[in-house]
C-alpha cells in the first residue's frame, strides 16, 4: 500500500495465494515443494527441505508419493511450510537461501512498482515471513536500504489503519495525542 497525505493512493500485491502472494508464506511453501520434487527426481540440487517436507507429509522420498501427498492437501496448506524454508535458510541450506532471496526480491519489486522516493519511510508489518529475525525480512531490509528507503518493522498494521480511519471520520478529533496512544507499545 502507498499512503501519502494520510490517504491510500495505491495498493499492489496482496492478491492472496491463488493470484499472487509474491514472497509470502504460500509462495515460500510452493517453492519449497518444487525444490523437493526437483531433488527427488534428480532435476535439481539436493536440499534439506526434501527430508523435512517428506517428514511432514509422512511419505517416501520418491517423486510420485511426494506429489500425491501434496495434492491430497488443500493448496493453501503450502503456506504452513514457510517456517521450514526460513529455518533451513538460517541453517545455510543453499536452496532455501535462494528461495528466501527470491522472496525478498519479489517483495522489493512490488514496492518498487509504487515508485517510492529516496528517504521515504516504508513500514513492514510483522507476521508471516516478514517478522523480526526472519531471513526474508532481513534481506528485504537490505534491499530497501540499498534503494535509499528507510524501513521500520511493526508488529501490527492496526494502529496505522485506525489512525487513518479516525482522520477520515473525525479529522478535528484525531490529534497527535490520539496518534501517540495508538502507536504506544502495550505493556
Amino acid at each position: 500500500m502507498q499512503v501519502k497525505g494520510n490517504r491510500l493512493l495505491r495498493c499492489v500485491g496482496g492478491a492472496g495465494w491463488l493470484l499472487g502472494d509474491e514472497g509470502g508464506g504460500f509462495w515460500l511453501g510452493r517453492e519449497a515443494v518444487r525444490a523437493a520434487v526437483a531433488d527427488t527426481d534428480g532435476s535439481g540440487p539436493t536440499t534439506k527441505l526434501t527430508d523435512q517436507i517428506i517428514g511432514v507429509l509422512d511419505c517416501t522420498r520418491e517423486r510420485d508419493p511426494l506429489l500425491n501427498a501434496v495434492y491430497e492437501r488443500p493448496p493453501i496448506w503450502l503456506a504452513s511450510l514457510a517456517p521450514i524454508v526460513t529455518a533451513a535458510a538460517v541453517c545455510g541450506d543453499p536452496v532455501s537461501l535462494s528461495i528466501v532471496d527470491n522472496a525478498a526480491r519479489a517483495l522489493a519489486l512490488l514496492l518498487e512498482s509504487l515508485h517510492p522516493e529516496t528517504g521515504q519511510p516504508v513500514v513492514l508489518i510483522g507476521g508471516g515471513v516478514v517478522s523480526a529475525g526472519s531471513p526474508v525480512a532481513d534481506r528485504l531490509a537490505v534491499r530497501l536500504a540499498a534503494a535509499g528507503l528507510v524501513s521500520t518493522l511493526v508488529q501490527s498494521g492496526a494502529p496505522g489503519a485506525t489512525w487513518l480511519a479516525l482522520l477520515e471520520a473525525r479529522p478535528d478529533d484525531a490529534g497527535a495525542d490520539v496518534h501517540a496512544r495508538l502507536v504506544a507499545p502495550r505493556t
